[in-house]
């Protein structure tokens, strides 16, 4: 079945709660939280601009991996280049930059 059916998620999920699955709890750990956490930006950013922003720096294909949390060092380097840059933008704005 094809993972990202409903269907097929479904089951699977009745499948856990009638076994002794159901016990287990998993965890992410540092790398792949970290993964989720980029890829949850990039979801929820998707049509802001972020994405146009980021490759004035990076090529294209590099900021589709970044958005979706694959490419880890340079989706933190792009966002930390971001807040940066949107922060001296904040802090110039009162006066003429």
């Amino acid at each position: 079945m094809n993972p990202s059916d409903a269907t097929c998620i479904f089951s699977t999920l009745k499948f856990v709660k009638g076994s002794d699955l159901n016990n287990i709890v998993l965890r992410l750990g540092g790398f792949h939280t970290e993964m989720s956490f980029l890829g949850a930006i990039g979801h929820l950013m998707a049509g802001s601009g972020l994405q146009e922003i980021m490759e004035l720096i990076y090529a294209t294909n590099a900021v589709g991996h970044m958005m979706t949390g694959k490419a880890i060092s340079r989706a933190v380097r792009a966002h930390l280049l971001v807040d940066g840059v949107l922060n001296e933008l904040e802090n110039c704005l009162p006066t003429i930059c």
